[in-house]
């Protein structure tokens, strides 16, 4: 739990700093001030102190500034959006943490796997390491069950491309949109009672380790 809180205020605080900076190139986090208080019974309001810092900021500078971003949209309306998902992750891991399961909106969700494939190729840690995923036109369906969206994803040698829709995949994981994007993002295995797999097992684990943030 401490881990969580550190990294979600820590990356409040980086963001923050960012935008009030309008930088151009990416800020080292080593930069930011993000150390817990010392009394635990504080951690809660240092959280939601770098929380609302980070949104004030961003209301004031407005969508449409620029700022400095994974990928190409440079303006700070990214970072909204990628905020708007990771707290939605990271209350799911809390969720977790604590025995639960999580209970995710189907609208957001089907939003946050957009964002998360959109972002892959320019993430951290997958940008070198989806380079080593096929490249014959294999691909891979995320199909869900709730009406909120569908996706086929298609491995070239020009790199990763999807689109929304139906579509006959080499493998194809079935769920729930919430479910789909726990799974996406590496909090729920294909082995999941939520999710069903069919086809080609060995290649959805190859897309799995090559793009899990």
């Amino acid at each position: 739990m401490a881990d969580l809180i550190r990294h979600t205020g820590m990356v409040h605080r980086w963001v923050e700093q960012m935008i009030r900076a309008r930088a151009a190139e990416r800020a080292d986090q080593a930069s930011v001030e993000a150390t817990l208080p010392a009394d635990r019974s504080q951690y809660g309001e240092w959280l939601t102190d770098g929380a609302a810092k980070v949104t004030a900021t961003m209301r004031a500078a407005g969508p449409d500034a620029e700022c400095w971003a994974y990928g190409p949209d440079q303006h700070v309306r990214w970072w909204a959006r990628r905020g708007a998902h990771e707290t939605t992750l990271h209350h799911a891991d809390l969720v977790l943490a604590l025995g639960g399961e999580p209970s995710l909106d189907a609208g957001l969700s089907a939003d946050g796997i957009d964002e998360l494939l959109a972002f892959l190729p320019y993430g951290r840690r997958t940008k070198a390491s989806m380079a080593e995923l096929p490249t014959g036109g294999e691909t891979l369906h995320l199909h869900g069950t709730d009406g909120a969206g569908e996706w086929m994803i298609r491995l070239t040698p020009d790199g990763m491309t999807w689109q929304r829709g139906h579509g006959k995949g080499d493998v194809a994981v079935r769920g729930a949109v919430g479910d789909l994007l726990l799974f996406a993002y590496g909090r729920y295995s294909p082995d999941h009672p939520r999710l069903e797999v069919l086809g080609d097992r060995g290649l959805l684990d190859v897309w799995k380790a090559k793009t899990t943030l």
